[in-house]
């Protein structure tokens, strides 16, 4: 029995045991408890804040984040952007910054598990503009907190949680623009509902349970 994370990696990992295998896919777990549901104070008036947290790195998408800020900054949005991750406060990512003459961008380098959850709460939504993915658990996390997000085609199907998770295509700054406006101009308020559902997929005690029953069907 393969235990992958997402259905999506069945046929990636067939070159290690060919596709006679059997196989159930499980999410991996986040610590729902530390991640947990916390209230937003309504927007009117505030800026709204966007952050991506990942490593500066091509496979994030960065270049494609930047671009899309830059066309819902343009509308004149009261708009932040907020990124954290190894080498986002490199030169190298302050420079296409800057070449964008973007404004409202925040940069934090790599960042400790209990900034990343104050990040989370003090923001809006999430957005990750990845080329590929396996099951970031980033996407979780916020969502566990009670925030949207946005995120590309590469993401498993198991993460497309309804009405919590906006899906565009890879490498299209137009199409996530065009969501971010979307999150903007559209007061989300479902926050305890997706934090119920995350925990029902990726808390410890849930995956531990199905783990078990996955073991006890093989004994």
């Amino acid at each position: 029995m393969v235990i992958p994370v997402s259905e999506e990696l069945v046929d990636d990992i067939a070159c290690y045991y060919g596709k006679d295998y059997k196989w159930h896919y499980l999410s991996n777990t986040i610590d729902t408890d530390f991640y947990s549901y916390r209230a937003r104070a309504p927007r009117e008036g505030k800026t709204f804040r966007f952050c991506c947290l990942a490593d500066y790195y091509y496979r994030k998408g960065y270049d494609v984040l930047f671009d899309a800020y830059k066309k819902v900054e343009g509308q004149g949005q009261n708009v932040e952007l907020h990124a954290a991750g190894l080498f986002t406060d490199s030169s190298a990512c302050k420079t296409e910054i800057e070449r964008r003459s973007l404004q409202g961008v925040k940069t934090y380098g790599r960042i400790d598990k209990e900034d990343v959850r104050r990040l989370l709460y003090d923001c809006d939504a999430l957005v990750l503009a990845s080329r590929s993915e396996v099951q970031p658990l980033v996407l979780l996390e916020a969502m566990s907190t009670g925030i949207p997000v946005i995120s590309t085609e590469c993401i498993p199907k198991c993460l497309r949680v309804e009405e919590g998770c906006t899906i565009v295509p890879i490498g299209d700054a137009q199409a996530l623009a065009d969501a971010m406006r979307h999150i903007l101009n559209h007061p989300f308020t479902g926050g305890r509902q997706l934090s119920e559902r995350i925990m029902a997929m990726a808390s410890p005690s849930v995956v531990g349970k199905q783990l078990e029953q996955v073991f006890a069907s093989l004994i």
